[in-house]
C-alpha cells in the first residue's frame, strides 16, 4: 500500500512540473516591452513563448530578452535562449565586438559568438570588449563604484591580459 501511495504521489508531482511561466522584457519592435509571461522554464532550459517571436526585434537572427533572474539573453528565431548572462551596457544587452559578445556565468566572465558558443570560457574577473580583435580581461580584480551614488561601476587592480578571439593570450597594445 505505502509503495503505490508513493508511485502515485510521485506521478502527480511529475505530472504537475510542466513548463514555468516567467516574467521578462524584450527589445521589441516598439522598443523596450514587458510581458507577465514571457518565458518558459523547463529544467534547466529557458526558451521565449512562441506566440511573442513575432514582437521581438530580431538583428542578424537574435534578439534580446532581460529577466530579473537570468539578466540580458540572446535568444534565436525558434525562441531557443542561446547566450545567458550577458553583460549589461548602457541599460540594455552589450552587442557583438568583432564577432563576439561579453558574458558572465557563475560570476565569471567570458566570450561567446552568435551561435551561442562560449569560445572563450568564463575564466576572468572582468572583460573589456574587443577592439580590432583584441581584448582586454583581468584576474583577480574587483569590480568596485565609480562615483558616490554607483551608478557607474569600473574594474581595479588585479592582473591584466590581453586575448585576440580565439582566446590566446597576445601582447596588449599600448
Amino acid at each position: 500500500m505505502k509503495t503505490i501511495l508513493a508511485t502515485l504521489l510521485l506521478a502527480a508531482a511529475g505530472a504537475s512540473a510542466g513548463p514555468k511561466d516567467l516574467p521578462c522584457s524584450y527589445l521589441g519592435k516598439d522598443g523596450v516591452k514587458e510581458q507577465s509571461a514571457c518565458l518558459e522554464e523547463q529544467g534547466a532550459a529557458l526558451s521565449v513563448k512562441k506566440q511573442l517571436l513575432a514582437r521581438l526585434a530580431f538583428d542578424r537572427g537574435l534578439a534580446a530578452v532581460w529577466s530579473k533572474d537570468t539578466g540580458w539573453m540572446y535568444i534565436d528565431k525558434a525562441g531557443k535562449v542561446l547566450i545567458a548572462g550577458v553583460a549589461a551596457m548602457d541599460n540594455g544587452p552589450d552587442g557583438f565586438h568583432d564577432g563576439l559578445v561579453r558574458f558572465e556565468q557563475q560570476g565569471r566572465c567570458g566570450y561567446a559568438n552568435r551561435r551561442g558558443k562560449a569560445v572563450i570560457a568564463p575564466a576572468y574577473d572582468g572583460c573589456l570588449n574587443f577592439i580590432n580583435g583584441i581584448a582586454r580581461a583581468c584576474l583577480r580584480c574587483k569590480n568596485v563604484c565609480a562615483g558616490q551614488d554607483c551608478e557607474h561601476r569600473t574594474l581595479a587592480g588585479g592582473e591584466w591580459v590581453c586575448l585576440d578571439t580565439t582566446g590566446r593570450r597576445v601582447a596588449c597594445i599600448p
